[in-house]
């Protein structure tokens, strides 16, 4: 198909580049059109950005590439297009038929600035050309709101992913779920906001210089017909904290039981390496912890070692995202000896990839990070007929884009014939809370989910974030930063 590409004339981005190479890669011809922008107010406003952008490329350094970064005006063929228009313009670039997206219910870079300064998970959708029909819509994360280049590219390849999967779907706008477009027509001008930004940043690093940055712990509790899986509800009760010494943090904790014992299997996060290795401790009756030791180190991170038995098998399943590639360990000698069985999928940047079985066949859900964007939002989901696959893409990744049901947070379950999953919400922040989801529907043509409940530590715990949540042996498991 032949498309036309539309921008503001002479704001090309970087991000626009790689969106048109992802649609030639779907097998798209793309015809690049550059749009006048008359409206002067709209005109000083981007002025502004991108004297906030030039200024932060001093303070921070920002590397040329990054997403938001100009580039030369992209050619184009001689021929002219005639199929829809992919509309990033800020005003839109005339009738015809196509797609284009609104950050916080705005066009263009107003819309996406308008997006980096709400604190909340701001709202994205893709339009069809009579502007009032959403053919997909989400909720981005913003992993750094404090360096708006990095912030708007994280926006910028939400939309990029959006607009991709819009193209390569078969479904009718109707069959899809509408998104409620909120409105922001004003906020902090471009400057004032990179001030504040600026400031917050010197803050958190006078903190982190100070010996207060955040640590992960682990924390655990008896259950007692309250598990927080089953009542959506946090329980009023006590957690019992690993203890650690100070060198070290620990996070992402999973049980499993094995004749009888209550094994725990975590991230261990040394400080003087930089880089997490596995780590494995048991619980006892009491609920008292044995010593906690290593079991797997890789020359890379490795973190969320979801683990599970499958055909007389234990096998382990670590995130290993900075390798780029999702290896499957099995258990030689369980606990402490581990071998690597096979790369399950290559090539990608995947975080904290689920395993579980549903409807005969095998299924990963994990999120993936594309080139400068969020690592929180993007569900992708992945299935085979084996464990060892071939492992296949779902036909509708990503899933789902939203900082709030995206990222996993677990073991998945099912109760009452009903699949549930425990997803990350990092609206505003990494793990600010948790979100219950019931899956609806999971096959290989579509995947739906409905949040039943939002899990977040009461103030009392003083608790700011929440990671996993996961139970076994009678215990209920989580990790969270004070």
């Amino acid at each position: 198909m032949k498309l036309r590409f539309a921008y503001d004339q002479g704001r090309a981005r970087r991000w626009h580049q790689q969106l048109g190479a992802a649609l030639r890669a779907q097998g798209h011809e793309i015809h690049y059109q550059a749009v006048p922008l008359q409206d002067r107010g709209l005109l000083k406003q981007l002025h502004r950005l991108d004297q906030l952008l030039a200024l932060e490329a001093r303070i921070y350094c920002i590397p040329s590439d990054n997403a938001f970064a100009k580039i030369d005006p992209p050619q184009t063929p001689d021929s002219q297009a005639d199929g829809p228009c992919i509309d990033l313009t800020s005003a839109g670039c005339g009738p015809g038929a196509g797609l284009f997206p609104l950050f916080q219910g705005q066009r263009g870079e107003a819309g996406m600035f308008a997006a980096l300064t709400d604190p909340a998970a701001p709202g994205l959708a893709i339009m069809s050309s009579d502007g009032t029909t959403p053919v997909l819509a989400g909720h981005p994360a913003i992993e750094n709101r404090e360096i708006a280049s990095y912030g708007l590219g994280h926006l910028a390849m939400a939309a990029a992913a959006l607009l991709a999967k819009a193209l390569g779907r078969t479904s009718r706008a109707a069959d899809l779920p509408a998104l409620p477009l909120p409105q922001r027509p004003s906020g902090p001008s471009p400057l004032v906001y990179g001030a504040s930004m600026l400031a917050t940043k010197v803050m958190r690093n006078l903190r982190k210089r100070a010996g207060k940055a955040p640590e992960w712990r682990i924390a655990w509790r008896r259950l007692h017909d309250d598990a927080m899986q089953d009542t959506g509800l946090w329980p009023q009760a006590d957690f019992t904290t690993l203890a650690d010494d100070g060198q070290r943090y620990f996070a992402d904790p999973f049980i499993f039981v094995n004749a009888g014992t209550t094994h725990v299997f975590c991230e261990e996060y040394p400080f003087s390496t930089g880089k997490g290795i596995i780590s494995h401790f048991t619980l006892d009756a009491q609920g008292d912890a044995g010593v906690v030791r290593p079991v797997l180190e890789l020359p890379f991170h490795i973190s969320y070692p979801q683990v599970f038995a499958l055909d007389g098998d234990i096998y382990m399943l670590p995130e290993a995202s900075a390798s780029g590639r999702l290896e499957l360990y099995r258990a030689r000698h369980f606990p402490e000896d581990w071998v690597a069985e096979k790369v399950l999928i290559d090539n990608v940047d995947l975080a904290d990839a689920t395993f579980m079985t549903h409807g005969g066949r095998c299924w990963l859900f994990g999120t993936r990070q594309l080139p400068f964007g969020s690592s929180w939002d993007q569900l992708v989901i992945y299935s085979a007929p084996h464990v060892l696959g071939p492992w296949t893409p779902h036909r509708d990744n990503p899933a789902c884009l939203d900082a709030t049901a995206a990222r996993p947070a677990g073991n998945m379950w099912v109760k009452d014939d009903a699949l549930y999953r425990m997803a990350q919400d990092c609206t505003g922040d990494y793990g600010r809370a948790l979100s219950l989801l019931r899956v609806d529907r999971l096959d290989d043509d579509a995947f739906h989910q409905t949040l039943v409940a939002r899990l977040t530590p009461p103030p009392a715990t003083g608790w700011r974030n929440i990671h996993t949540l996961n139970s076994g042996g009678g215990f209920e498991i989580i990790d969270y930063i004070a």
